[in-house]
């Protein structure tokens, strides 16, 4: 149907002018028209080219760079498509036929009616650029639509796959174990779960297919600049889309509204990863979060006033040096973390000098290691692992737990507790109400009287305010702290679950608050 996504999906022989189906286009009512473009398109979509997402029509394409994503398609290629699958012609006359181009009535038709008649297109998740495992442990290595899926698989050009063993062994994937080990060994974890959590990572992508629901967002973190974490990320890269990373960085002060429309831009392509690079601030968002442990992701569409719900299986990961986590992002995150152990860590050199030239070179070589380390497990039955797991993304850190655990990676997500440490939020709070209860013990209290007392020996008690509560403090502003402590009701701090609980009302008539000890 189209010349330029000849190199995405096998191309269909192109059929001759006679073997199209013939399309009168005047002296006929609209709706017959559009049936007939649409049984045209239908009949001619065979392998698929043309796709439904969230109601409409999409296609996947390709920048001069072989980046591939999914672009919804518009009235004037739709025309073109039509053109190249149907003849159509008008009749004048005494029966003078006139050759037509597709009628842009048809094509308004089609394109307003998408989402009711689209049922005949293959519905479209995702676009994938690397081979994918389906529900049964077989592999996708053809290019072109999955149904199994709803994924199309779009290799780079010159991709070679060398065999999988068609039921690999444990010890099959304990030697791909070793071929992946060639590209990471060298990076200095800062821990073993970190290595563990970095083969979570490369694996991810691959199976992400299986997992109907959430991935935690990875976050690739160092104690200092130069220590690999963004070389890190261009293998990750470099392995599952053939080119550099495709990197984005964090809004300025975490502006929701522009999380919202990059989010929207991420998911709405349709790729595998989307890497925020070089977070210096808080990296604090409800967007993010959202998306992060949504199956689909809802905006509006940018200058229509309409939603749009996509399918969400992007791979979201984070770069930074001692990164910082607000808001509800430390529970939806595993971390991946260098320590170089160095003043200069730039300065390491590694075996391969030039890593991401070697990843390349070997791309078809460590997927077919990340594929039959995958496989493997699938093959064993899928046995369940004894490795921990995160709240809301059970299923993926059972499937991914299960591969690693079969092939001797050892350490997955045992460093999970480190990344609540990110949030200064969880911190300052436990403090916050140590200090209140210090003061209070079991008794009640107001938050007029918080804003007061100043108990000698343990320091004045607004020190200890959060940040998130400073400036209500320092504006003597009690509905804003009170807001804050409802927000907070029965949320567990620290080891010994300090936790604000509604004590009734004062004497005065204004609530009263009072600080517990476990549950």
């Amino acid at each position: 149907m189209s010349d330029q996504l000849s190199h995405v999906v096998p191309t269909r022989r192109r059929s001759t002018n006679k073997s199209k189906p013939q399309i009168q286009t005047n002296d006929r009512q609209l709706c017959d028209v559009s049936a007939d473009c649409l049984q045209a398109l239908l009949k001619a979509n065979d392998p698929p080219v043309l796709f439904i997402r969230a109601g409409e029509i999409v296609r996947v394409a390709a920048d001069e760079n072989e980046h591939k994503r999914i672009v919804s398609v518009s009235a004037s290629y739709l025309c073109g498509s039509l053109s190249r699958v149907a003849n159509f012609f008008n009749i004048y006359g005494q029966g003078k036929r006139v050759p037509a181009n597709p009628p842009g009535s048809a094509v308004a038709d089609l394109l307003a009616r998408s989402s009711e008649w689209g049922l005949g297109l293959p519905p479209l998740v995702a676009i994938s650029e690397v081979p994918l495992l389906r529900a049964d442990g077989s592999v996708v290595l053809e290019p072109g639509y999955d149904p199994a899926l709803r994924v199309v698989y779009c290799p780079s050009a010159g991709l070679t796959i060398p065999p999988i063993p068609p039921r690999p062994t444990v010890r099959d994937a304990e030697l791909a174990v070793l071929t992946i080990e060639e590209a990471i060994a060298e990076f200095p974890w800062d821990d073993y779960p970190s290595r563990a959590n970095c083969f979570a990572l490369l694996v991810t992508p691959i199976i992400r297919g299986l997992i109907d629901g959430c991935v935690p967002l990875a976050l690739l973190d160092a104690n200092r600049a130069g220590s690999g974490k963004g070389l890190i990320a261009e293998v990750l890269a470099r392995i599952h889309t053939g080119c550099a990373a495709p990197v984005g960085t964090a809004p300025e002060s975490n502006d929701e509204a522009e999380w919202r429309k990059r989010i929207t831009g991420i998911v709405r392509d349709g790729n595998s990863l989307a890497i925020l690079d070089n977070i210096e601030t808080t990296l604090k968002s409800a967007n993010l979060a959202a998306a992060i442990t949504g199956r689909t992701w809802t905006d509006r569409v940018l200058g229509k006033s309409q939603t749009i719900t996509l399918p969400q299986r992007v791979v979201f990961v984070a770069t930074g040096n001692n990164l910082v986590l607000g808001g509800d992002l430390p529970r939806r995150c595993f971390r991946i973390r260098l320590d170089a152990k160095m003043s200069r860590p730039w300065e390491r050199t590694f075996r391969h000098s030039n890593l991401t030239g070697w990843v390349l070179e070997n791309r078809g070589t460590l997927l077919a290691a990340l594929l039959c380390m995958a496989s493997a497990w699938f093959a064993a039955g899928c046995p369940a692992p004894a490795t921990p797991s995160i709240g809301g993304f059970q299923e993926w850190a059972e499937v991914v737990g299960g591969i690693l655990a079969y092939a001797g990676v050892e350490g997955f997500l045992e460093n999970r507790e480190d990344v609540y440490a990110t949030d200064p939020a969880e911190t300052q709070w436990h403090g916050f109400l140590t200090r209140i209860r210090s003061v209070f013990g079991d008794s009640s209290f107001t938050i007029k009287q918080l804003l007061k007392i100043e108990p000698m020996g343990i320091g004045p008690l607004s020190d200890a305010f959060p940040d998130d509560l400073e400036q209500a403090r320092s504006k003597g502003n009690v509905r804003s702290i009170g807001h804050a402590f409802l927000r907070r009701i029965g949320t567990r701090f620290g080891d010994e679950g300090l936790h604000l609980v509604r004590a009734g009302e004062h004497r005065t008539g204004v609530s009263a608050w009072r600080v517990e000890v476990g549950s």
